[in-house]
């Protein structure tokens, strides 16, 4: 699974751009406890999410299709 997430580290909101977008995906963002804080289905390649209301720290998004599961460590300054 092709991913990118930008700008990272990120002050309120970041990109994340799937290059096959040929299906749905879903994001799901986890702080450094296993804690599931937020669950989005993405629909296009390309989506930003807005991180304006989390603290700073360190953050895990887990993206997942019918196919793959990935991993990307997400950094809120």
């Amino acid at each position: 699974m092709d991913v990118k997430i930008y700008p990272n580290p990120t002050t309120d909101k970041c990109t994340v751009e799937l290059r096959e977008a040929s299906s749905d995906y879903e994001v799901k963002l986890y702080n450094v406890y296993g804690d599931e804080l937020l669950n989005r289905t993405l629909r296009g390649g390309k989506e930003q999410i807005d991180l304006t209301g989390f603290d700073t720290g360190i953050y895990f998004l887990k993206i997942t299709d019918e196919n793959h599961t990935g991993f990307k460590k997400l950094i809120k300054r």
